[in-house]
């Protein structure tokens, strides 16, 4: 699952962890399977639970892909959180960024005063905030754009999977990493950061700055999936 993005001018949530493996030996018996939800969104200027929650891990057997790193938020320097690590780290708001897991996912970017940076992705990682990370209120350009996820075929069905959460942002946008969806709000904007594509791991986009609550918060992470193909005997 997906980790959720971050709160007010946060970072993005990071993807869940992705594996893919071919050639596999497997018993007749009996196997747990389990697919990991995504991470809740965090919420907006001095509130409980800012940061966005780690996703949940996804397994089949004994391998496991972990859940993707929860976002971290400015909320100023009383509430200033660290990213969350995971299968895919989050983004930072002004603090340090998540890290990924080896052959899994990557880590985050980082963020500024204004903007968050991207959350990693499967693929890539996530990018930094462009513009102003020094001044408190006066012009970043853009959240860190979330990284791009995994493009994987399986036999014919060729699919997206576990892209990065956009960064959020007081000024400008944030975009999520092809294979996820969510993005940070701009200042104007009154509208919820969006979630991570459900069954895809994609990590949840960084809230955004305006008066309305509904923008200071980041969207939740997608849920995971576990497929399992194999041939039938003639």
């Amino acid at each position: 699952g997906g980790g959720g993005g971050g709160g007010v001018i946060g970072g993005g949530g990071g993807a869940g962890g992705l594996l893919y493996q071919e050639n596999i030996s497997l018993t007749e018996t009996e196997y747990t399977v389990v697919v990991g939800g995504g991470g809740q969104g965090g919420r907006g200027w001095n509130s409980a639970f800012q940061e966005g929650g780690k996703g949940s891990n996804s397994q089949f057997g004994d391998i496991v892909a972990e859940g993707g790193g929860g976002g971290g938020v400015h909320g100023g320097n009383s509430f200033e959180t660290i990213a969350i690590n995971g299968g895919s780290g989050a983004g930072s708001g002004n603090g340090q960024v998540g890290v990924g897991v080896n052959n899994q996912g990557h880590s985050g970017g980082a963020g500024g005063a204004n903007n968050g940076g991207g959350g990693g992705g499967a693929g890539s990682i996530g990018l930094d905030a462009q513009g102003n990370q020094t001044s408190c209120c006066s012009g970043g350009i853009s959240g860190g754009n979330g990284g791009d996820g995994r493009l994987i075929d399986i036999r014919g069905d060729t699919n997206w999977y576990a892209g990065g959460g956009g960064g959020g942002t007081r000024f400008g946008n944030g975009s999520a990493g092809i294979g996820g969806n969510g993005g940070g709000n701009g200042s104007t904007s009154n509208a919820r950061a969006q979630d991570g594509v459900m069954n895809t791991g994609g990590g949840g986009g960084a809230g955004g700055y305006s008066a309305s609550s509904s923008s200071q918060t980041g969207g939740n992470g997608g849920s995971g999936i576990v497929i399992i193909r194999y041939p039938l005997e003639s």
